[in-house]
């Protein structure tokens, strides 16, 4: 799991190597999980791709893409999730996807529960 001490604390440590876990402003990524703080720009993309990458290198076996606290996804974005996803199951990893109920919408507008299967949380609500 993430090694943070609360999400604020993360935000504040933009672009620091603590231990394994890569910290950007928008992105967290250890050797099992990259998690994104807010939604993306898409001069994050390239950084969210290299999160992706070192989960596909990483010698875990399972891996979790957390777009919690994500509300807004471009089609490019999503294109990059589900090359990421597929090439890291191709690989052999048990890929857990979360999404907020507003990015769930988008994927699930455009079909992608039949291309992988992911978890729609409420951060309000639910706990994973």
């Amino acid at each position: 799991m993430l090694k943070t001490t609360s999400e604020g604390a993360l935000m504040q440590q933009r672009n620091m190597q603590q231990g394994s876990t890569h910290v950007q402003s928008k992105i967290v990524v250890d050797d099992s999980c990259l998690a994104l703080q807010e939604n993306l720009q898409r001069a994050d993309y390239a950084v969210f791709q290299r999160g992706c990458s070192r989960l596909l290198k990483s010698p875990e076996k399972a891996v979790t893409i957390d777009l919690r606290h994500c509300t807004y996804v471009s089609s490019l974005f999503i294109g990059m999730l589900v090359d990421a996803v597929t090439e890291m199951k191709m690989q052999g990893k048990e890929v857990t996807v979360y999404v907020s109920p507003e990015v769930g919408r988008f994927l699930h507008m455009a079909h992608l529960y039949h291309i992988f299967a992911y978890t729609v949380v409420d951060t309000d609500t639910d706990q994973v």
